[in-house]
């Protein structure tokens, strides 16, 4: 019997943040999508896992959960990990890892690239983003930033970006600011946009912002930053640029024709690429 279960249950000891239940509330959705197709059982309580079933757990902070996975490997005859979080790549997370029989996750760095039982999995979008994919004429922004500027990157996408118009900006001082928007609010602009610059996150180029754009219907534009999209969605079809000031020109250049053309480039490679995530983890599970 394949099993699910939720394990986000970790909070940061210095700040206090609850980033287990972030993890769950944000993700739920996504997971929920990426595992359509597999024949399983949604599990509350540990007590729930019964000698020799597969076990598919979802969690994050897992470099600190270690004695907990090996109970759970003599107990089940497989053990797989969605893994949530670790947006710095924490090498430490990789002696856990020898526990599961394979593991997929966000965020991939050089030390995951080489270890073949690991999958990569985008972080994908926010739980609560309505899927409402307005038409072209439906869309009033040009272009939209919702988040923080913690970084020249982002300031510099603003400072130039600022000079197109019919741009929305909704800009936060910090990660969970009392003024961020929740995520229904932030897919209504989305839906009324049609360029989404994805400007790198905090610790890594991978953000929710680039899969919420795609899913509804945006056109992103991506940093060139050491290739990571690149080497981990190929042949996608987005723009990505060195610099914003490129970015700027993409835009200028655009009339509605190529607006239309490479949006709906996006939207079929992203159709493509959720369906093969899908078909890809369930090859695994059934080996």
């Amino acid at each position: 019997m394949i099993k699910l279960y939720w394990n986000t249950t970790s909070h940061d000891p210095i700040s206090g943040f609850q980033w287990g239940k972030y993890h769950a509330n944000n993700s739920n959705a996504w997971i929920n999508l990426v595992l359509e197709k597999i024949n399983k059982q949604n599990i509350q309580s540990l007590d729930e896992i019964k000698k020799d079933d597969i076990l598919i757990i979802v969690d994050c902070d897992v470099d600190k959960k270690i004695e907990f996975y090996k109970k759970l490997r003599i107990l089940c005859s497989k053990l797989y990990l969605i893994n949530l979080g670790d947006e710095s790549g924490q090498r430490s997370v990789i002696k856990t890892y020898d526990l599961f029989d394979h593991i997929w996750r966000s965020y991939i760095n050089n030390h995951h690239k080489n270890i073949n039982k690991i999958t990569f999995l985008p972080a994908g979008y926010k739980s609560g983003i309505e899927k409402n994919i307005n038409d072209l004429e439906k869309r009033n922004y040009k272009w939209a930033f919702i988040g923080t500027a913690h970084k020249a990157s982002r300031q510099d996408l603003l400072y130039h970006f600022s000079k197109i118009k019919g741009g929305y900006v909704h800009q936060t001082k910090k990660f969970g600011d009392e003024k961020s928007m929740d995520a229904s609010e932030m897919g209504k602009i989305i839906s009324s946009t049609h360029f989404i610059p994805c400007p790198n996150g905090f610790y890594h180029p991978e953000t929710y912002r680039l899969y919420e754009a795609l899913e509804l219907g945006c056109i992103p534009i991506v940093e060139s930053t050491y290739e990571y999209y690149k080497s981990i969605l190929l042949n996608h079809p987005f723009f990505t640029v060195e610099k914003w000031a490129d970015g700027k020109k993409i835009i200028e250049e655009c009339d509605d024709t190529k607006i239309l053309n490479k949006r709906e480039s996006c939207k079929k490679w992203w159709k493509e690429y959720k369906e093969k995530i899908q078909q890809d983890f369930l090859k695994i599970i059934e080996q």
